[in-house]
């Protein structure tokens, strides 16, 4: 039998003894490392969320705020021209216009009477989509039931491009009567 050398006994001794410390060490600092970017990343995902969710919550209250901001406009000017809107109005048109134009996120008015003859303002029509046709029934059904109707998003295609949109709207009632 062959004897090992005393010298590679010693070399190896050497080498177990200062490399096997330091891989647990290495090991032992990645698991950490992986647990803290783990961490880390959950509670980025999770500000990020709220944050958005927060800003969601903000344009949607401002955007009811507009909404009841239009609905007293069209109540003063309703009051001035004798009591009611005839939907076919320029004023109302262009009041409508007057709101739907300073935002680039309202792409489409429409005042409706309780008939569901009404005026329309913006540059975007949905009678074309019959999706967004039918979401338009909802919404003036809720309006006619006198609560107000928000749509889950939904896509719109314009000159090959699409964008998210949502439909709201809330009923016009006057002296306890639904106007439109």
């Amino acid at each position: 039998m062959k004897r090992i050398r005393f010298l590679y006994v010693i070399l190896a001794v050497l080498v177990v003894a200062s490399v096997g410390p330091l891989s647990f060490y290495a090991f032992k600092m990645l698991a950490l490392n992986r647990q803290a970017l783990e961490t880390n990343e959950q509670e980025l995902q999770n500000t990020t969320t709220r944050s958005i969710a927060d800003e969601i919550s903000i344009y949607t209250e401002n955007f009811h705020q507009l909404l009841d901001d239009l609905d007293r406009v069209l109540q003063i000017h309703a009051n001035h021209s004798g009591g009611q809107w005839d939907p076919r109005n320029a004023e109302l048109r262009a009041t409508l216009e007057r709101f739907v134009s300073p935002s680039n996120h309202i792409i489409t008015v429409t005042f409706l009477d309780a008939g569901g003859r009404g005026s329309q303002a913006g540059n975007f029509s949905g009678e074309s989509d019959p999706f967004l046709v039918k979401m338009l029934g909802r919404a003036f059904a809720a309006s006619q039931q006198r609560r107000e109707y928000q749509s889950d998003p939904f896509l719109i295609s314009s000159q090959q491009s699409q964008f998210p949109a949502m439909l709201f709207s809330m009923p016009v009632i006057r002296s306890d009567q639904f106007e439109g």
